[in-house]
């Protein structure tokens, strides 16, 4: 998603003209204002927006022009950067150590992800991008530029950086400017932000879900701070919007793959249920009733409510009392997830874990959790079925679509 812009960052452009350089800073802002319109601006639009009479800034543009940093469109109406202007930027990013320090790192990340790499730095409350490392199977393009600006905010590799500031340095940055909203996911609470931030900290990467352009979600996996001019590199690819109907289809086929297993533990003796084994969790008992157990957390957890303690094994004998109760929680979590209201993949959900730590997720995150958590251990409940003799049944989502699915 491209922007155009006729104004600096509040951060970056100076209070008043000092004396003796009104003319060069008024070149400048002309620049600065050029530079959000890459088609070119004509001569009164440029007046505009700069606040000068037309003679005045008709007399810098062509000074500007005669040095080669404006030109002006084939027809002749309207006003574009020049080509000056782009060989200084290169000249100065060359000057920059950092760029060339990256550079064999964002190489490797393309090579090792696949996915188009970038490298910023912190400029006031934006990012400036330094270098970017297209990849050739890329098939979606982030509208970051070598020397363009993003939102700190916004962006991943800005999240990268300010996790690493100072907490109340953070707050100061950014009540300049707030935080505006790029996407309807962009985070606008600054709480919200310093909570993410503080989770970027712990997990040591930073994500940016769609939240500064639709369509791509970003990820630096690597950053090098140094102070308030740190740099990161990020790589991004393209993301289909999860919806309401993908929330259905996921806990569809979490019944479904749960059934089936059920189904193939039911033909087996009853002392299979509770029989030891060697796996993650001491016998099947045990392991569907950490899966019931997480699943119960989340009705909690969906429901405002963080629990701090998981369900016990022997509170199911046989495996038809954990059936029962698990019939009662399906219902409860299917309407806690799926509404009504209609479901919201992008509302995010705060909880606490059971140790006691606060974290914010969108519900699509979490339902993805609670498909992915039961298939790993569903699998290992198959893998017992089959070492008791059982034959395990193929919980696979593509046979789960194949079959009809949730329709």
């Amino acid at each position: 998603m491209s922007r155009t812009r006729h104004d600096r960052s509040s951060t970056d452009r100076p209070t008043a003209p000092s004396p003796g350089t009104q003319a060069l800073e008024r070149g400048l802002a002309l620049l600065e204002i050029l530079r959000g319109a890459p088609g070119g601006l004509a001569l009164a639009d440029l007046a505009a927006a700069s606040g000068l009479h037309k003679s005045t800034v008709h007399r810098l543009v062509a000074a500007l022009s005669r040095w080669g940093y404006v030109s002006r469109s084939p027809d002749g109406g309207r006003y574009r950067l020049g080509i000056r202007l782009a060989e200084l930027g290169q000249v100065a990013l060359q000057a920059l150590d950092l760029r060339a320090e990256a550079a064999p790192h964002l190489r490797e990340l393309v090579a090792r992800t696949g996915i188009t790499a970038h490298l910023g730095v912190l400029h006031g409350t934006e990012i400036v991008y330094l270098d970017k490392v297209e990849s050739d199977t890329a098939t979606v393009r982030m509208a970051a530029t070598i020397g363009g600006r993003m939102p700190v905010h916004s962006t991943a590799i800005g999240k990268a950086i300010l996790a690493h500031l100072p907490e109340d340095d953070v707050r100061a940055l950014l009540a300049r400017t707030g935080l505006p909203a790029r996407t309807p996911r962009t985070i606008t609470d600054m709480e919200v932000l310093i909570d993410q931030l503080r989770l970027v900290r712990r997990s040591g990467w930073a994500l940016d879900d769609t939240e500064n352009e639709e369509g791509i979600r970003a990820q630096p996996p690597e950053r090098a701070v140094a102070g308030r001019h740190a740099g990161g590199s990020e790589g991004n690819g393209g993301v289909t919007p999860m919806t309401a109907d993908d929330l259905s289809r996921l806990m569809a086929y979490r019944l479904w793959a749960r059934g089936r297993v059920l189904a193939s533990l039911e033909v087996l003796p009853a002392q299979t249920f509770t029989a030891p084994a060697v796996s993650s969790f001491p016998s099947i008992r045990d392991t569907l009733v950490h899966i019931l157990s997480a699943d119960m957390i989340w009705v909690s957890r969906l429901g405002g409510v963080s629990p701090d303690a998981h369900l016990q094994p022997g509170d199911h004998p046989d495996l038809a009392s954990l059936q029962a109760r698990w019939e009662v929680v399906d219902r409860a979590l299917r309407a806690a997830v799926e509404g009504p209201p209609p479901a919201d993949p992008g509302r995010v959900v705060t909880y606490r874990t059971t140790a006691g730590v606060e974290y914010r997720q969108p519900l699509g995150q979490i339902v993805q959790h609670l498909v992915n958590h039961q298939t790993y251990h569903l699998g290992q409940v198959a893998t017992l079925v089959r070492q008791f003799g059982g034959r395990p049944p193929t919980i696979d989502l593509a046979v789960f679509d194949r079959e009809g699915g949730a329709g």
